[in-house]
């Protein structure tokens, strides 16, 4: 048996960074515990994962075209870049409504695109983000009474940026999933994705956003939620890869994959936007570079997911930026995942940047 400390209350955490009035709410436990330890029996021992997100390059724009085009290419490079995932991202469906897709977007449906992803030798891969939904989701027009709300009733916008966020027209909601319904609900789902759809990577989001339950005074109920949910996730299928995401670090000890150390580090809506995207995407290296150094003895619980590569110059970054990016990456050595629109990189960026980084 071995304790092992863990940095900052949940995975995006800016480790070292006190709280300000300008600091992310979701960065720090609603009930001080913002740092914590684990215990593990022995160290695991996994291979790295390697493959393709749709994030960075598509945002919340992918499509079904967008998809079979990178697994195309893929399957045509598979000599020269050997990758193992396909993980379409944010954008498939509406938050909440993960028994179904935008069909505007994915006609064929999510089942058949895994299969087609399949066909090329790649294993498809999906993002859910099982505590928040969306006010125009279908589930949220069925079930408002599923929603977290505050002691005016009104539901709690669960994203957790400032402290103007109510200011900001964006808002998820949070599943109460001490609701049997709602709990079974998204059990469900993700038992339809991973065993009728054929997903065999599920990328979970925003999973510190259940301990933002007003009835909460502790922690004790919202980690003992969150580490039910993933056990049951493992029990449908327990060779299903779990990466954790804005996860509360102790109740996922044993129950991930993978943890992702840092906010997205590319926001696609800036592509192109110079001079703010190098701003903002070299800002969200420095968070983490820091966090990666505060983090590498979780190695021996979890692997390392530093976040998304790309190295288009559409993103802002400078050169030494692209390869301190490359550098991290191949020191967690843990997650290994390309964002850029494959077909359309340069030759030259294949071989410069994305060569040494998975060799």
């Amino acid at each position: 048996m071995e304790k092992v400390n863990l940095t900052g209350w949940q995975s995006w955490t800016a480790c070292g960074k006190e709280k300000t009035l300008l600091s992310r709410i979701r960065y720090f436990s609603p009930f001080g515990m913002d740092n914590s330890e684990c215990t593990i029996d022995k160290p695991q021992n996994q291979k790295p994962i390697r493959g393709w997100s749709s994030w960075p390059y598509f945002g919340r724009n992918v499509s079904q075209s967008d998809i079979f085009e990178i697994a195309d290419w893929m399957y045509e490079n598979t000599n020269t870049l050997k990758l193992d995932y396909l993980v379409i991202d944010d954008g498939w469906t509406q938050w909440g409504d993960w028994d179904s897709c935008d069909t505007n977007k994915f006609p064929q449906m999510m089942q058949e695109v895994a299969k087609y992803i399949k066909s090329k030798n790649i294993k498809p891969g999906i993002w859910v983000s099982p505590f928040l939904i969306g006010p125009k989701s279908s589930v949220y027009k069925k079930h408002p009474e599923w929603i977290v709300r505050n002691k005016t009733r009104q539901p709690i916008n669960g994203l957790k940026n400032f402290f103007f966020d109510k200011l900001i027209p964006r808002k998820k909601y949070i599943l109460d999933l001490e609701i049997k319904e709602a709990y079974d609900y998204i059990i469900k789902c993700l038992e339809s994705i991973i065993k009728v759809w054929g997903y065999e990577l599920i990328k979970l989001d925003f999973l510190y956003a259940g301990h933002y339950n007003t009835k909460y005074t502790s922690s004790d109920k919202p980690d003992k939620m969150l580490s039910k949910l993933l056990s049951d996730i493992r029990k449908i299928n327990k060779n299903v890869k779990i990466i954790g995401c804005g996860c509360p670090l102790s109740p996922a000890a044993g129950k991930v994959n993978a943890i992702r150390i840092s906010e997205d580090i590319i926001i696609p809506e800036l592509k192109n936007i110079f001079p703010i995207n190098k701003f903002m995407h070299e800002r969200r290296l420095n968070h983490l570079s820091n966090n990666l150094k505060a983090r590498l003895n979780t190695k021996k619980i979890w692997l390392i997911d530093p976040d998304i590569f790309v190295c288009d110059k559409a993103f802002g970054l400078t050169e030494k930026s692209i390869m301190d990016f490359q550098k991290n990456i191949k020191l967690a050595n843990g997650v290994y995942f390309l964002g850029d629109y494959l077909p359309r990189l340069s030759k030259s960026s294949i071989e410069k940047y994305i060569k040494p980084l998975l060799t």
